[in-house]
Formats: structure tokens, C-alpha cells, sequence
């Protein structure tokens, strides 16, 4: 925390140092210099925007961004093949749980339905 602060500190008064100097000339500069100097002079952005906004935003447009619409369709695809695993496991679990809730006869196979014949044979007599 005390790096922090320290570093915040240095900060400012280096920032007081550089800019009230700079403020200090224009101060004691005659009023009719600054205004020639002041019109004279280009925006401050005005070359950052030239030299590095510009190509930069030019590269993005031409070589980030469809990389990044092609990553976006490749997360998408992959999601909807996920989507169709887990819908096609459903539709399996789904049809288990139908077949369980009807009961089948008397087991289906020949062999339980002789034991229950054979059964009621029995209660019969």
C-alpha cells in the first residue's frame, strides 16, 4: 500500500513540475505571441490520430475482425452440435421413461406366460 501511494505521489508532482513549468512560460509570454502561437498550431490529437488511430483501426477492420467472426461461428456451431447431443439424450431418456410407465402383460415371454397359466390352473382347483 505504502508502493501506492508512493508512486501515486511521485506521480503528481511530476505532473505539477512539467505542466507549471510549461504553464509559468505561457504566463510571462506577451498576449499577442500566444495568440499567433495558439492559432498557428495544430489540434494536439491531430497527429496521434494520424500516425496510430488511423492505421490502427484500419488493421482491425481488415484483419481482426473477421478472425473474430469466425472464432464467434466456430463457438456457435460447436453449441449447437452440444445442444443436439443433450436434445438427442433427452428424447432417449424421455422414451425410457414412456416405455416404463405402461406395464407390459404377463412378462412377455413364453416362459412367464406357461407359469402364469400354470399359476391360475392352481387357484382354479
Amino acid at each position: 500500500m505504502i508502493y501506492l501511494i508512493t508512486a501515486a505521489s511521485l506521480s503528481g508532482i511530476g505532473m505539477v513540475v512539467i505542466f507549471g513549468r510549461r504553464l509559468l512560460k505561457v504566463r510571462l509570454m506577451p498576449e499577442g505571441e500566444f495568440l499567433e502561437k495558439f492559432r498557428s498550431s495544430s489540434p494536439i490529437m491531430k497527429g496521434l490520430n494520424d500516425s496510430v488511430l488511423t492505421p490502427a483501426g484500419k488493421y482491425w477492420q481488415s484483419r481482426i475482425t473477421p478472425l473474430l467472426y469466425a472464432l464467434a461461428e466456430r463457438v456457435i456451431l460447436k453449441f449447437a452440435s452440444l445442444a443436439a447431443k443433450f436434445e438427442r439424450t433427452l428424447k432417449r431418456f424421455g422414451d425410457y421413461i414412456h416405455g416404463k410407465s405402461h406395464p407390459k402383460g404377463n412378462g412377455g415371454s413364453k416362459y412367464w406366460n406357461g407359469m402364469n397359466d400354470f399359476k391360475n390352473g392352481l387357484k382354479e382347483e
